[in-house]
């Protein structure tokens, strides 16, 4: 739990150790009471925030998948208005591990409706490097991961890395995977990607190939 930060079971973790100390009740109650509460009142806080961040990521996500890019300067600037503010105050807070990626999610989902690819692919390479630097979320999540992948090449496609496409598809093939549903699922993503890949840079031999 305290390794992935999974701040439910952490939670619970919490409630059972001051049901047990108050069955034992040590001479070290009154100390060790109060260190629970305040472990306590940490996890209810980075809660709050990772939600607030959840939250936030509906509302992008909500907005992406109606409009997929705004069409005027005026909906840019409402964008602007609505979230910039939101986003600064989000960075602010004490979040979670899951917290940490809503916030990069956030980012690159602004800036990828505001059409400003060289910002959205910071924010979607930093989600990369937090799965790289979380193997066991990795594996526990695996289909948020490869969402995660999704955004990363999709704006690199858009500003035609197609270096850095052909890099990660190539890693993401390598993966160790759990089960037979997880190859299924990276087979089908990887294909596609390979698909968009050539697509994009008019190379009609290999998708001959891959089909």
């Amino acid at each position: 739990a305290l390794q992935i930060e999974y701040l439910p079971s952490l939670l619970e973790i919490n409630i059972d150790r001051r049901k047990l100390l108050r069955v034992i009740k040590p001479r070290t109650f009154s100390e060790e009471m109060k260190e629970y509460i305040e472990d306590k009142e940490s996890i209810f806080a980075k809660m709050k925030n990772e939600l607030t961040a959840m939250d936030l990521s509906d509302e992008f996500l909500a907005i992406f998948i109606k409009n997929h890019v705004l069409k005027s300067e005026v909906e840019n600037s409402i964008l602007k208005e609505q979230f910039c503010p939101q986003l600064s105050l989000l960075s602010e807070l004490d979040l979670s591990l899951e917290g940490e990626r809503y916030l990069y999610l956030n980012y690159g989902f602004y800036y990828r409706l505001l059409q400003d690819f060289s910002m959205a692919e910071t924010y979607f390479e930093k989600i990369s490097d937090w799965w790289d630097a979380n193997p066991v979320l990795r594996r526990q999540k695996f289909y948020l991961f490869i969402n995660g992948v999704a955004n990363y090449l999709g704006v690199l496609i858009r500003s035609e890395k197609y270096d850095q496409v052909s890099k990660i598809i190539q890693e993401f093939d390598e993966i160790d995977l759990n089960n037979l549903h997880e190859r299924k699922a990276a087979f089908e993503k990887s294909s596609n990607w390979k698909m968009l890949y050539y697509f994009s840079k008019r190379d009609v031999a290999p998708i001959r190939d891959l089909i």
